[in-house]
């Protein structure tokens, strides 16, 4: 007995599962881009971050050597402005000292017996005053030019001073003491310029009055 197939039923079905296949396989092509269209944005995005967490760590590099460079720099300064006003201090008063050993042997009935006292008085003097240009000479490095011009002359007022010393002439080395105390009152407040520093609400020549001098210093 034979079997009766219906061709209409047969070409349906096959239509059926041709139009099946291809919707899936559509479908499947679809979310296959899809997928390859969301990886292909991942591995994108994710070369965009590498490239902007380099750039910055770059940028995060050259703020982080520019804060220490300015801090390098502040703390040389800082650094130099101590050292050199230090060396001034010690340098006034090593002068100081000649002028008071002069003046006790130009005073004494023996000045003999001040010929050692003096000499060591003198060698105190060279030493600081050389410490006090090899500061200087730092502070010029890294200091404005209103601190350098400050210092200069306070070295110029010394350096005459202990000429006046160096040929026993102790009033000349007196007539110069006040315009030094000025010269040093001025590189006080240029020190405190650069250190940034409020500036001192007193006047140039009321500090000056309170830096103690020679000529209070010196009995008679």
């Amino acid at each position: 007995m034979g079997i009766l197939i219906d061709v209409g039923i047969v070409t349906f079905v096959s239509s059926s599962l041709s139009a099946g296949a291809g919707a899936f396989l559509g479908s499947y092509l679809k979310k296959k881009g899809e997928n390859l269209a969301t990886h292909e944005d991942i591995k994108m995005l994710v070369d965009q971050v590498k490239i902007v967490t380099q750039t910055t760590k770059e940028i995060e590099g050259k703020i982080s050597n520019q804060i220490w460079n300015t801090q390098r720099q502040w703390e040389l300064r800082r650094d130099a402005v101590y050292s050199v006003m230090q060396a001034i201090g010690q340098a006034e008063a090593a002068n100081v000292d000649v002028a008071h050993a002069l003046t006790a042997r130009r005073e004494s009935e023996e000045p003999g017996k001040f010929l050692k006292a003096v000499a060591e008085m003198w060698t105190k003097s060279h030493e600081s005053m050389a410490e006090f240009e090899k500061k200087r000479t730092l502070a010029y490095i890294v200091c404005s030019n209103k601190f350098a011009v400050a210092l200069h002359a306070v070295l110029e007022e010394m350096q005459e001073m202990v000429r006046k010393l160096g040929v026993d002439d102790l009033e000349g080395f007196k007539s110069h003491v006040s315009r030094l105390a000025e010269l040093i009152a001025m590189a006080l407040v240029r020190a405190r310029q650069e250190l940034g520093i409020q500036p001192y609400s007193a006047s140039l020549s009321s500090e000056s009055s309170a830096t103690p001098t020679f000529g209070s210093q010196t009995p008679g």
